[in-house]
């Protein structure tokens, strides 16, 4: 029996057919570790990046509704916030979430960091074909 490729759990925001936002538990893959017999170690299956950036927040923005510029994903490294979607579920992030962000149509989502210590988010943007298999992952709305 093959054993199965490692995943990483994430939330990710979309768009559905109508333009609606809606949020979904994804399972991302994650790369594979091969040991060659020379005993170097190499990783297979890494995506594409385009940017990469950190963001530091610190208490409720009031953010109004908007859309990701480009797909991407977020990492929370400290802190933790809150996202919205158009469908009124929300969800809190905590320090080591990910959010695949692929809501660049439609209305878009809310977002603010909780509590007093402010956030601090890695914000990776993806490129084209990465998109494409990642939105593979988002069940039909």
């Amino acid at each position: 029996m093959k054993k199965p490729l490692p995943t990483v759990p994430a939330v990710c925001v979309y768009a559905g057919r109508e333009g609606l936002s809606h949020l979904a538990d994804v399972d991302l893959p994650a790369l594979a570790q091969i040991t060659d017999e020379d005993g170097k170690v190499r990783f297979v299956g890494s995506t594409g990046a385009t940017v990469m950036g950190f963001v530091v927040g610190a208490g409720p923005t009031g953010e109004d509704w908007h859309r990701a510029s480009m797909a991407g994903l977020s990492i929370v490294v400290s802190g933790s916030w809150e996202i919205e979607a158009g469908s009124g579920d929300r969800r809190h992030l905590e320090t080591g979430s990910v959010l695949l962000m692929l809501d660049t149509e439609g209305q878009g989502h809310r977002a603010h960091p909780l509590g007093d210590g402010g956030c601090t988010v890695l914000g990776v943007g993806i490129d084209e074909a990465t998109r494409a298999a990642f939105a593979l992952l988002v069940p039909p709305k």
